[in-house]
């Protein structure tokens, strides 16, 4: 099986720039990879997704899955050769914080979609994904315990296939990390760039794209990750970076990401099962999840009183600008209605997010930590 991966940066502008001459030439380089399946991520607009589906349907990969709507959509795309014989989709239920709007995590619907084949040595599962991502630095990164949550949730998933899988897709973790332990200690998956000493960054501090932004070191975020399983044994037999040089002319590169190809045997083993889940790194899942959902805890009761607070004042607000005033009368009067109208929406968006969108991420934490609960009945002692 060849197969690729590359998150496309499919943002519409000005979010992203030259979207539709960088989905062109994505598509153009299609044929010649030689490709089973491609996954992309980031496909977010019509036009990209219309662009990168006419593409993969002239270089053979006339069968493809994606949800197409922009917000909730996951901006997740697979084409492929071979028809799929099941499709599930699954929304990550934890994914970054409703107002940071500019992020977009929380309202893109990230989540992950597994395809299941026929291949000639028994069934295989290909999953696609895009993790949240990380904008600041550790110390400041309060969306951690999401991305961990997310980790814990494709893992739940995974330990359900019996089959060999593949999972693909921009991770937004680095090697050492400890999502990386978590996510490789849950799953029992192999990082197949790793497993050939063939460690190459996917985010080039030389791209065009990157160089505008700001200075970036190169990093490894994207991987190709394999796991076999009951019956069947996969064997990566190739894996290299590619989409990392820029097309000749316009545009300045294919994306703000570069992308793997890996060229991956299933072999059939009588004798092969699915790994269990390590003990340890579902130790660590669970410290993780207790901390963000502690911290939630804390910020809701932080919303509270701040709503009340802004509420009180807008009431005070208001009723003082009611009042008759006896110098500077009209200034001070349309200074607190001012007032009143500022420190209201301020408190009911203060509000709903203390009794409504906080109360939905507790709960949350308590459906990914059921799902933890599932995987270290079945974890094992790593061994000494």
């Amino acid at each position: 099986m060849r197969l690729a991966t590359l998150n496309v940066w499919g943002l519409p502008w000005p979010f992203s720039r030259e979207g539709s001459a960088r989905m062109d030439a994505i598509g153009a380089r299609l044929p010649a990879l030689g490709l089973d399946w491609m996954a992309f991520q980031e496909v977010w607009t019509e036009g990209a997704r219309r662009r990168l589906l006419e593409a993969g349907s002239r270089a053979g990969l006339v069968h493809a899955w994606h949800r197409g709507a922009a917000l909730g959509g996951s901006g997740l795309l697979v084409v492929s050769r071979a028809p799929f014989e099941v499709a599930h989709f699954e929304a990550y239920a934890l994914r970054g914080f409703p107002l940071r709007v500019w992020r977009g995590d929380y309202h893109g619907g990230k989540g992950f979609c597994a395809l299941r084949f026929a291949a000639a040595g028994g069934a295989v599962t290909l999953i696609d994904t895009h993790l949240h991502a990380q904008y600041v630095n550790d110390a400041r990164d309060d969306e951690h315990p999401h991305r961990v949550a997310q980790i814990v949730q494709l893992a739940a998933a995974v330990a359900s296939i019996p089959n060999p899988v593949v999972a693909v897709g921009d991770f937004n973790m680095r090697e050492g990390r400890p999502e990386y332990a978590v996510f490789t200690g849950l799953t029992g998956m192999r990082d197949a760039a790793a497993e050939l000493d063939r460690r190459q960054p996917t985010i080039l501090g030389a791209n065009p794209y990157r160089q505008e932004r700001e200075p970036h070191d190169d990093e490894r975020i994207d991987y190709v990750f394999t796991r076999n399983g009951d019956g069947g044994r996969l064997r990566v037999r190739g894996v290299e970076r590619i989409f990392d040089e820029s097309p000749a002319g316009s545009p300045a590169a294919y994306s703000d990401h570069a992308g793997l190809v890996a060229e991956i045997e299933l072999e059939g083993d009588a004798a092969s099962r699915a790994p269990a889940p390590d003990a340890a790194a579902a130790e660590l899942a669970a410290s993780v999840l207790a901390a963000g959902r502690a911290a939630a805890e804390t910020r809701r009761g932080e919303q509270r009183l701040a709503a009340v607070g802004a509420l009180a004042g807008a009431v005070l607000a208001g009723a003082g600008a009611r009042q008759p005033v006896i110098s500077r009368r009209r200034v001070l009067r349309a200074g607190l209605g001012a007032g009143a109208l500022v420190a209201l929406p301020f408190g009911l968006s203060n509000a709903a997010l203390a009794e409504i969108a906080i109360p939905d991420e507790v709960r949350a934490y308590d459906a990914v930590g059921k799902q933890l609960a599932g995987l270290q009945i079945r974890a094992l002692p790593r061994p000494r």
